[in-house]
């Protein structure tokens, strides 16, 4: 998503540029193309992007306006009560906004393409959306998928034992797997919902951190117990079985299958593809690194020296090295943070 501030800001795929004056709400809407204004002055509040650019989603307060990109015209609003950022996919140009009651339990999920269609859910205690696939959760044990495009109901999986308030649910990105946290004291489960069958179970006695690895059948658990020791595994979602891995401190962690680390002189990184086992060092830099950041997939990592250098690396490559054409010398310490978000 792309969003505006006071800078200048173009939609993804550059067509379309939002302008605001500093400290204005009401920005303005430009073809970058053909240097025409494409907005009737009725945009307030904060821009963002669908991927496909066709849609643009205003925010002022609690409030969401729909805005068509193509014909220069506001497609609905205000729509009170829905988050303040529609949700799109990194693999998708299908956003989507969300209007969730807590004590309610009324969901609702308005897609951005197509009829702008709102499918309603009642009694949900949590939600999880993948692929244009929303999981909801209900208190009877319940977990009900649906299709954004149709409607349609598209299976459910059974706890077998009613779930409380506070339950959390996470659809893998291929969504085959689904993982449910259950604060009533039963842990965390992975669930294989083709087979609709329990696959692995994490009981959650210390401080637990999980996540899927895109791409893959396999989920990585890091927990810190209460004795100060960390125990990571990783577990395939296909037959159940844990492996046990060793994590050393200092590793960070992004949302998809690799790790990285400073090494001990700080001019050096070491890279740890969890899927593979694979470990790489990356040399180059002559100063020390105080920043890494992972792109929005594994496929590129940013590093910055105190030097004020950043550089951005591939390290799935063959031969994985500096990217020469992405070295940038910059005064703000903190770009390193952007630059990775923008890869």
């Amino acid at each position: 998503m792309a969003s505006g501030a006071d800078r200048p800001t173009f939609s993804p795929d550059g067509g379309v540029l939002v302008v605001r004056e500093p400290f204005s709400e009401t920005p303005t809407l430009w073809n970058a193309r053909t240097g025409t204004r494409i907005d009737e002055g009725t945009i307030t509040g904060s821009s963002h992007f669908t991927r496909d650019d066709k849609i643009l989603v205003t925010v002022n307060g609690t409030h969401v306006w729909l805005f068509d990109t193509t014909r220069g015209k506001v497609l609905d609003g205000p729509l009170p009560g829905y988050s303040p950022m529609p949700v799109a996919p990194a693999d998708s140009s299908r956003a989507y906004l969300i209007r969730w009651s807590r004590p309610s339990g009324s969901l609702a999920v308005r897609r951005l393409w197509g009829d702008q269609r709102t499918f309603t859910f009642p009694g949900v205690l949590a939600q999880d959306i993948s692929g244009g696939v929303p999981a909801v959760v209900l208190g009877n044990g319940q977990i009900r998928l649906w299709s954004l495009d149709d409607g349609s109901p598209l299976g459910s999986v059974d706890t077998g034992h009613p779930l409380s308030r506070g339950t959390s649910v996470e659809l893998s990105s291929h969504g085959r797997s689904l993982r449910l946290e259950d604060t009533g004291g039963r842990g965390i489960v992975y669930w294989d919902i083709g087979r609709r069958v329990r696959v692995s179970f994490v009981e959650t006695m210390g401080n637990v951190e999980t996540r899927f690895m895109p791409g893959t059948r396999t989920a990585v658990v890091a927990e810190l117990l209460r004795d100060g020791r960390r125990i990571s595994s990783l577990i395939d979602l296909d037959t159940g079985e844990t492996k046990p891995v060793t994590i050393p401190d200092g590793w960070t962690n992004n949302r998809c299958n690799q790790l990285a680390c400073r090494s001990a002189d700080r001019r050096t990184i070491e890279v740890w593809d969890l899927a593979t086992g694979r470990r790489i060092t990356l040399t180059g830099h002559t100063h020390g690194i105080y920043n890494l950041a992972h792109g929005p997939d594994d496929r590129m990592l940013a590093s910055q020296s105190s030097a004020g250098i950043i550089r951005l690396w591939q390290p799935r490559a063959e031969r994985p090295n500096a990217i020469p054409a992405a070295w940038l010398l910059i005064g703000d310490q903190q770009a390193c943070i952007y630059v990775a978000a923008t890869l």
